[in-house]
């Protein structure tokens, strides 16, 4: 009998001091941490928060850091879900993983649409083109290539990027992808590194520069000029085509920093319906007058687009957009630039 009384007394004391010990971690302990990451790391030292015991821990603390950043976002407006990893945030942007790492680009746009590639498809579906084959020279780090690949499973997409950085990049976003949505859904997608030039000698590309990397390297900036560069191989962007089998060419995109002038020749060779080039300041205005002015020669109609305003210029308003270029209204002083469409 006093056995018993002594057995009971001791479940009564240990369950008291589970209730206590309950009441301070759950009321007192876990709301003070689950608000300080300092305290978190001191408590993960003597304790260890990857422990069972830990758990209410862990998930009170990351809830809370998830309530905060949907806040974060909702008051600046950001339109796109973001997956955040262990070592990588990526942005979901119209149908596609970006890794945030990368760029800084898709953390600054609060528009609907992050992916740049969402306009071009809309510019193209309002001149009447439905793509079937892509060339995407310039493709940094796969934005538009996964893009199109992705929402145009019948279009055949060649992504061109001569930056090893970038390259990689490119590559990284494309596994991602494929791991998320399905080999099958990018099969369409082809990746190449090489520069894209008038010829097929080796060129000196600029590095650490990302999305600006650029070989010309004469009329650039001092920044440029001075720049640790990297040997890369070069082709031409008719050689391209037809060594992808490309008949007919639908839709070409092209942004390498100044170089865009020198695949001139190659457009005029392979006759692109649509053509959408940036011009930069990293090459003379005057070469990219010639350039426009041999495409309109053949055939093709402009329209000029920046900051999301779209000029049309038809046969009667080609020289208002020489003019419009020549007077620097479109032509910013260090990093300026825009994009001109070609329809055929």
């Amino acid at each position: 009998m006093g056995s018993s009384f002594i057995l009971g007394s001791d479940y009564q004391y240990n369950g008291l001091m589970k209730i206590i010990r309950d009441i301070v971690y759950f009321r007192i302990i876990v709301p003070i941490l689950k608000r300080n990451f300092p305290l978190m790391l001191l408590y993960d030292s003597l304790f260890n928060l990857s422990s069972l015991h830990a758990r209410f821990l862990r998930s009170a603390f990351l809830r809370r850091k998830i309530i905060f950043l949907q806040k974060s976002m909702n008051l600046i407006g950001y339109p796109a879900p973001l997956l955040v990893g262990r070592s990588d945030v990526y942005v979901y942007a119209d149908g596609v993983f970006l890794n945030t790492k990368f760029t800084n680009r898709y953390t600054k746009v609060i528009d609907g649409h992050l992916n740049e590639g969402y306009q071009m498809g809309e510019y193209l579906k309002s001149v009447n083109v439905e793509p079937r084959s892509m060339l995407d020279i310039g493709a940094n780090c796969g934005e538009i290539s996964l893009y199109f690949a992705k929402t145009f499973p019948e279009c055949i997409v060649v992504a061109i990027e001569p930056s090893t950085e970038n390259f990689n990049n490119l590559k990284s976003n494309l596994d991602f992808n494929i791991k998320m949505l399905g080999e099958t859904t990018f099969k369409n997608l082809s990746l190449f590194q090489v520069a894209v030039s008038n010829n097929e000698e080796p060129v000196e590309l600029t590095k650490y520069f990302r999305g600006e990397n650029t070989i010309i390297l004469d009329e650039s900036h001092m920044r440029y000029r001075v720049a640790a560069t990297e040997t890369v191989k070069s082709t031409t962007i008719d050689k391209i085509a037809s060594s992808n089998g490309f008949k007919n060419v639908d839709f070409v995109k092209i942004d390498i920093e100044g170089a865009e002038p020198l695949l001139t020749e190659g457009l005029i060779k392979i006759k692109p319906k649509v053509i959408l080039l940036e011009f930069s300041n990293k090459n003379k205005k005057e070469k990219y007058l010639d350039m426009f002015k041999k495409l309109i020669n053949q055939g093709y109609k402009p329209s000029l687009v920046n900051d999301g305003h779209v000029a049309n210029y038809d046969g009667k308003k080609i020289d208002s957009l020489l003019e419009d270029l020549n007077n620097n209204r479109h032509w910013g002083t260090l990093f300026g630039g825009g994009d001109v469409w070609f329809v055929k």
